[in-house]
């Protein structure tokens, strides 16, 4: 019999009897309200994908207005920053589960691109990025 698991279940059932087992688990730090399950952090959900002469990258972002965007190209990434503002008074909610506040967002691109060749356009909620494929053009190399 593995003492060092036995040791470990005894533990966990003293937790358990004691009433602390949840509290340690949920490590729950929203204690004056219990309604509360604001996520402590957000990043935006992408799509990237490529047509024949384009690449495109959708990014969601309900209720952000493109004053709250900040996009920057360094190197092959492209960051995008920002803030979700809550549009709600705070002392008239009841119950808060959206996630308002700053957000970063970095995203590796497939191929080099010049930031000068990059739309953006924001509308319904949706940031679509385009940009087109790198021009690879086949060349012969002599060898001396």
């Amino acid at each position: 019999m593995n003492m060092k698991k036995v040791k470990e279940w005894m533990e966990l059932a003293n937790q358990c009897a004691t009433g602390d087992f949840w509290g340690t688990i949920m490590d729950s730090n929203d204690q004056d309200d219990p309604l509360s399950t604001t996520p402590e952090s957000w990043s935006p959900p992408v799509d990237i994908f490529s047509t024949s002469d384009e690449t495109f990258i959708l990014v969601e972002l309900p209720g952000i207005r493109k004053e709250e965007l900040d996009l920057t190209m360094i190197g092959d990434s492209l960051i995008i920053k920002g803030m979700k503002n809550n549009r709600i008074p705070i002392e008239d909610s009841i119950l808060s589960e959206r996630y308002t506040g700053t957000f970063e967002r970095s995203i590796r691109l497939p191929y080099p691109v010049q930031w000068n060749t990059v739309s953006a356009k924001l509308a319904e909620g949706m940031l679509v990025l385009r940009f087109p494929l790198p021009l690879y053009r086949e060349a012969k190399i002599s060898v001396e």
